[in-house]
Protein backbone atom coordinates (compact mmCIF):
# COMPACT_ATOMS: atom_id res chain seq x y z
CA UNK A 1 0.00 0.00 0.00
CA UNK A 2 3.30 2.13 0.41
CA UNK A 3 2.91 5.28 3.12
CA UNK A 4 -0.42 6.03 2.61
CA UNK A 5 -3.04 7.69 0.20
CA UNK A 6 -2.16 11.08 -1.65
CA UNK A 7 -4.56 14.33 -1.14
CA UNK A 8 -5.15 14.08 -4.94
CA UNK A 9 -6.89 10.98 -4.50
CA UNK A 10 -9.27 11.61 -1.53
CA UNK A 11 -12.14 13.55 -3.68
CA UNK A 12 -11.99 10.48 -5.96
CA UNK A 13 -11.93 7.72 -3.59
CA UNK A 14 -15.06 9.47 -1.17
CA UNK A 15 -17.23 10.32 -4.33
CA UNK A 16 -16.46 6.39 -6.51
CA UNK A 17 -17.10 4.64 -2.32
CA UNK A 18 -20.55 6.93 -2.35
CA UNK A 19 -21.33 5.42 -5.91
CA UNK A 20 -20.20 2.10 -5.46
CA UNK A 21 -22.27 1.70 -1.87
CA UNK A 22 -25.47 2.97 -3.10
CA UNK A 23 -25.39 0.50 -6.34
CA UNK A 24 -24.78 -2.33 -4.48
CA UNK A 25 -26.81 -1.23 -1.83
CA UNK A 26 -29.46 -0.96 -4.54
CA UNK A 27 -28.76 -4.92 -5.65
CA UNK A 28 -28.78 -5.91 -2.03
CA UNK A 29 -32.61 -4.69 -1.61
CA UNK A 30 -33.84 -6.36 -4.86
CA UNK A 31 -35.24 -9.74 -3.63
CA UNK A 32 -33.19 -11.90 -5.79
CA UNK A 33 -30.47 -15.01 -4.49
CA UNK A 34 -28.53 -14.40 -1.69
CA UNK A 35 -24.84 -15.42 -3.28
CA UNK A 36 -26.20 -12.92 -5.95
CA UNK A 37 -26.04 -10.37 -2.87
CA UNK A 38 -23.02 -11.39 -1.62
CA UNK A 39 -21.39 -11.50 -5.01
CA UNK A 40 -22.64 -7.62 -5.49
CA UNK A 41 -21.38 -6.65 -1.62
CA UNK A 42 -17.32 -8.40 -2.25
CA UNK A 43 -17.78 -6.81 -5.83
CA UNK A 44 -17.96 -3.45 -4.27
CA UNK A 45 -15.39 -3.87 -1.17
CA UNK A 46 -12.90 -5.16 -4.28
CA UNK A 47 -13.71 -1.83 -6.21
CA UNK A 48 -13.27 0.42 -3.28
CA UNK A 49 -9.77 -0.97 -2.72
CA UNK A 50 -8.72 -1.04 -6.53
CA UNK A 51 -9.37 3.13 -6.18
CA UNK A 52 -7.73 3.45 -3.18
CA UNK A 53 -4.95 1.89 -4.33
CA UNK A 54 -4.36 4.24 -7.60
CA UNK A 55 -3.74 6.73 -5.36
CA UNK A 56 -1.53 5.18 -3.00
CA UNK A 57 1.62 6.73 -1.91
CA UNK A 58 5.51 4.76 -3.24
CA UNK A 59 7.14 2.66 -0.33
CA UNK A 60 10.58 5.04 -1.42
CA UNK A 61 11.89 7.66 -3.40
CA UNK A 62 15.45 9.07 -4.25
CA UNK A 63 16.44 10.70 -0.73
CA UNK A 64 19.53 12.35 -2.58
CA UNK A 65 19.54 12.36 -6.27
CA UNK A 66 22.64 13.50 -8.65
CA UNK A 67 22.33 16.25 -11.12
CA UNK A 68 23.05 14.36 -13.96
CA UNK A 69 20.52 11.26 -13.31
CA UNK A 70 17.19 10.68 -14.51
CA UNK A 71 14.95 9.20 -12.62
CA UNK A 72 11.47 7.51 -13.62
CA UNK A 73 8.42 9.92 -13.51
CA UNK A 74 5.93 6.86 -13.12
CA UNK A 75 5.29 3.61 -12.48
CA UNK A 76 5.40 0.95 -14.66
CA UNK A 77 7.06 -0.98 -18.21
CA UNK A 78 9.05 0.62 -20.32
CA UNK A 79 7.43 0.42 -23.49
CA UNK A 80 8.68 2.44 -26.22
CA UNK A 81 12.86 3.57 -26.47
CA UNK A 82 13.08 5.28 -30.13
CA UNK A 83 14.98 8.33 -31.68
CA UNK A 84 12.09 10.97 -33.06
CA UNK A 85 12.65 14.33 -34.21
CA UNK A 86 10.99 16.66 -32.17
CA UNK A 87 9.98 20.22 -33.99
CA UNK A 88 7.60 21.97 -32.01
CA UNK A 89 9.85 22.74 -28.75
CA UNK A 90 13.44 21.79 -29.39
CA UNK A 91 13.54 21.19 -33.18
CA UNK A 92 16.36 18.49 -33.14
CA UNK A 93 16.43 14.59 -32.25
CA UNK A 94 15.84 12.97 -29.84
CA UNK A 95 15.40 9.75 -27.58
CA UNK A 96 12.08 9.16 -26.88
CA UNK A 97 11.26 6.45 -23.85
CA UNK A 98 8.18 5.69 -22.21
CA UNK A 99 6.55 4.49 -19.89
CA UNK A 100 3.04 2.64 -19.59
CA UNK A 101 1.21 2.19 -16.19
CA UNK A 102 -1.51 -0.35 -16.06
CA UNK A 103 -4.30 -0.60 -13.93
CA UNK A 104 -2.17 -1.44 -10.66
CA UNK A 105 0.23 0.72 -11.04
CA UNK A 106 0.43 4.04 -8.59
CA UNK A 107 -0.45 6.63 -11.04
CA UNK A 108 1.08 9.33 -9.37
CA UNK A 109 4.20 11.19 -11.01
CA UNK A 110 7.50 11.74 -10.24
CA UNK A 111 10.30 15.14 -11.08
CA UNK A 112 12.71 13.04 -13.15
CA UNK A 113 15.32 15.24 -12.54
CA UNK A 114 16.72 18.33 -10.15
CA UNK A 115 15.75 20.99 -11.97
CA UNK A 116 12.85 23.97 -12.95
CA UNK A 117 9.59 23.83 -14.85
CA UNK A 118 9.72 26.20 -17.96
CA UNK A 119 6.81 25.56 -19.72
CA UNK A 120 3.50 23.77 -18.63
CA UNK A 121 0.96 22.79 -21.34
CA UNK A 122 -2.71 21.40 -21.13
CA UNK A 123 -3.65 19.56 -24.40
CA UNK A 124 -7.57 18.31 -24.47
CA UNK A 125 -7.68 15.36 -26.46
CA UNK A 126 -9.01 11.75 -27.31
CA UNK A 127 -8.35 8.44 -24.91
CA UNK A 128 -6.57 6.28 -27.06
CA UNK A 129 -5.16 3.11 -25.21
CA UNK A 130 -2.14 4.29 -23.86
CA UNK A 131 0.67 1.98 -25.51
CA UNK A 132 -0.71 3.15 -29.29
CA UNK A 133 1.60 5.17 -30.80
CA UNK A 134 -1.02 8.41 -31.34
CA UNK A 135 -1.53 8.44 -27.78
CA UNK A 136 1.46 10.89 -27.43
CA UNK A 137 0.26 13.47 -30.35
CA UNK A 138 -4.00 12.67 -30.02
CA UNK A 139 -4.37 12.12 -26.32
CA UNK A 140 -5.38 14.58 -23.44
CA UNK A 141 -2.34 15.17 -22.18
CA UNK A 142 0.19 17.44 -20.19
CA UNK A 143 3.30 18.79 -21.41
CA UNK A 144 6.27 19.93 -19.46
CA UNK A 145 9.33 21.52 -20.17
CA UNK A 146 12.04 20.76 -17.49
CA UNK A 147 15.74 22.56 -17.26
CA UNK A 148 17.62 19.75 -15.21
CA UNK A 149 20.52 21.10 -12.95
CA UNK A 150 23.08 20.50 -15.93
CA UNK A 151 21.61 22.73 -17.99
CA UNK A 152 19.84 20.18 -20.55
CA UNK A 153 16.32 20.39 -21.19
CA UNK A 154 13.85 17.79 -21.57
CA UNK A 155 10.31 17.53 -22.20
CA UNK A 156 7.74 14.96 -19.91
CA UNK A 157 4.36 14.54 -21.27
CA UNK A 158 1.36 12.83 -19.11
CA UNK A 159 -0.85 11.38 -21.02
CA UNK A 160 -4.64 10.12 -20.80
CA UNK A 161 -5.52 6.59 -21.37
CA UNK A 162 -8.34 4.41 -22.53
CA UNK A 163 -9.27 4.52 -18.99
CA UNK A 164 -7.84 7.64 -17.65
CA UNK A 165 -10.40 11.24 -17.59
CA UNK A 166 -8.24 13.57 -16.06
CA UNK A 167 -4.11 15.02 -16.26
CA UNK A 168 -3.39 16.80 -12.97
CA UNK A 169 0.05 18.81 -12.47
CA UNK A 170 0.80 20.19 -9.34
CA UNK A 171 4.23 22.33 -10.69
CA UNK A 172 4.01 25.44 -11.89
CA UNK A 173 6.67 27.23 -14.58
CA UNK A 174 9.31 28.97 -12.88
CA UNK A 175 9.07 26.23 -9.52
CA UNK A 176 11.89 23.86 -8.98
CA UNK A 177 11.84 20.92 -7.96
CA UNK A 178 14.03 17.72 -7.18
CA UNK A 179 13.86 13.75 -8.39
CA UNK A 180 11.15 11.94 -7.15
CA UNK A 181 9.02 14.91 -5.82
CA UNK A 182 5.93 14.60 -6.74
CA UNK A 183 4.42 17.05 -9.51
CA UNK A 184 0.86 15.32 -10.79
CA UNK A 185 -1.06 12.93 -11.19
CA UNK A 186 -2.97 10.88 -14.83
CA UNK A 187 -6.13 9.10 -13.08
CA UNK A 188 -7.28 5.54 -14.28
CA UNK A 189 -4.80 4.30 -16.70
CA UNK A 190 -2.16 6.00 -18.14
CA UNK A 191 1.28 6.34 -19.81
CA UNK A 192 4.41 9.36 -19.10
CA UNK A 193 6.50 9.98 -22.20
CA UNK A 194 10.21 11.60 -21.58
CA UNK A 195 12.09 13.38 -24.43
CA UNK A 196 15.48 12.48 -23.49
CA UNK A 197 18.82 14.76 -25.32
CA UNK A 198 19.77 12.48 -27.99
CA UNK A 199 23.62 11.60 -25.69
CA UNK A 200 21.87 10.65 -23.28
CA UNK A 201 23.28 7.22 -22.00
CA UNK A 202 20.51 4.85 -20.78
CA UNK A 203 20.50 2.30 -18.34
CA UNK A 204 17.27 0.62 -19.40
CA UNK A 205 15.78 -1.67 -21.86
CA UNK A 206 11.96 -2.46 -23.66
CA UNK A 207 9.68 -4.28 -21.27
CA UNK A 208 11.70 -3.06 -17.63
CA UNK A 209 9.90 -2.36 -14.92
CA UNK A 210 10.06 0.73 -13.36
CA UNK A 211 9.50 2.39 -9.69
CA UNK A 212 8.64 6.42 -9.77
CA UNK A 213 11.03 8.74 -8.28
CA UNK A 214 13.64 5.56 -7.99
CA UNK A 215 14.54 3.40 -11.01
CA UNK A 216 17.55 5.51 -12.75
CA UNK A 217 16.73 5.80 -16.34
CA UNK A 218 20.07 7.43 -17.80
CA UNK A 219 22.43 10.15 -17.84
CA UNK A 220 22.99 13.04 -18.78
CA UNK A 221 26.17 14.02 -20.58
CA UNK A 222 27.51 17.84 -19.26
Amino acid sequence: MGKGIHPSGYSNILVSSIIIILLSTGIVLIPIYLFIKIIAILSAIILILWVVLFFRKPKKIVESPIDDIIYSPAFGEVVVIEKIFEDKYFNEERIQLSIFMSMSSIHLNFMPCNGKLLKKEHQRGHNYHARKAKASMLNEMSTLIIQSNTGKQLLMRQIAGAMARRVITFINENEYAKAGDTIGVIRFGSRVDLLLPIDTELYVNLGDKVKGGWTQLGKLKY
